[in-house]
């Protein structure tokens, strides 16, 4: 048993958490990696630090996640890669906005006196003790994930294992309206 633990996440809804098991499982990664696989009902993207049970930080991360407000954020995961025992899957680049829902986590933890160091790359962890190290391998087409929700969860490791506890959800705003030029791509005139 390990003591609970709160962390600020984005959690893929069910369709994107399939087609990357799918991916993993038609590339023979799944094997690959046996039960070293981070199991997919904890694939999330990491917001903020975590933070250990204490009086009252339940209730001051909730009033955090009240204060919130950021917009959604498009993911497009284009490859899964492998440095050491570490594989990841990636977006392409840093998505726009994910620096901006980073920093609406951080204004809000502060506002209510929580200090997290913060510094989150975009990724999703698939496995932090894999058997080897991993090239990338490219995920094509893209599988897109469109942000919309950060969760407040709380870890926990049991007798039947490490999962997270959703403890309560904000919905973030719609995405800024595309630019003329990105509705209507240059087609070489």
């Amino acid at each position: 048993m390990t003591v609970p633990r709160y962390l600020f996440v984005a959690l893929p809804p069910q369709a994107v958490v399939d087609a990357l098991k799918t991916f993993l499982d038609d590339q023979g990664l799944t094997s690959q990696l046996g039960g070293t696989m981070f199991q997919p009902f904890n694939w999330h993207q990491s917001l903020s630090g975590q933070f250990w049970q204490t009086a009252g930080i339940e209730a001051k991360l909730r009033a955090a996640g009240e204060l919130l407000s950021a917009r959604q954020v498009e993911f497009q995961m284009n490859r899964i890669v492998g440095r050491g025992t570490h594989w990841e899957f990636k977006p392409f680049g840093n998505p726009p906005g994910f620096t901006d829902l980073l920093a609406a986590v951080q204004a809000a933890l502060r506002a209510v006196g929580v200090s997290d160091r913060g510094g989150h790359s975009p990724h999703m962890t698939v496995s932090y003790w894999a058997p080897t190290a991993l090239r990338s391998v490219k995920i094509g087409p893209p599988i897109r994930w469109t942000i919309d929700t950060v969760s407040l969860v709380c870890g926990m490791a049991d007798q039947s294992g490490y999962r997270y506890e959703l403890v309560r959800q904000w919905p973030l705003h719609a995405a800024a309206p595309k630019a003329q030029h990105e509705l209507f791509p240059d087609e070489g005139n």
